[in-house]
């Protein structure tokens, strides 16, 4: 995953979180430029859509909590396969890579419409 995927996935979770998010907390956190930061917020805004707002008490917030971020299509039988492969995980339980499997699938599941 690209730094900056993986930085936007990371301030999409901060700006669902219940704390005043700031520019210079979130670049704090992200440990990025405050610019860099700002970028961000309006690459969401133009590029996605993303309804970012921003006032003194709550700092950066999404006024929609039900919007997210694009998620993946997968055709019915890549998720039958993903199906099929967590039921595998289960009988490879004490594998090596239980753990990367396990943490894999969630990642591909948060990013799933419903």
């Amino acid at each position: 995953m690209s730094r900056r995927l993986e930085r936007l996935l990371k301030l999409d979770a901060l700006l669902r979180a219940c704390q005043r998010n700031t520019a210079s907390s979130l670049a704090a956190t992200l440990e990025v430029s405050e610019r860099t930061i700002r970028n961000d917020l309006n690459f969401l805004r133009d590029r996605y859509g993303a309804p970012l707002a921003y006032s003194r008490a709550q700092g950066h917030y999404y006024t929609d909590a039900n919007w997210r971020l694009p998620t993946i299509s997968l055709p019915k039988g890549e998720l039958f396969a993903l199906t099929l492969g967590a039921r595998m995980l289960e009988a490879w339980a004490g594998s090596a890579y239980a753990v990367e499997l396990q943490s894999a699938i969630a990642r591909l599941a948060e990013r799933l419409p419903e």
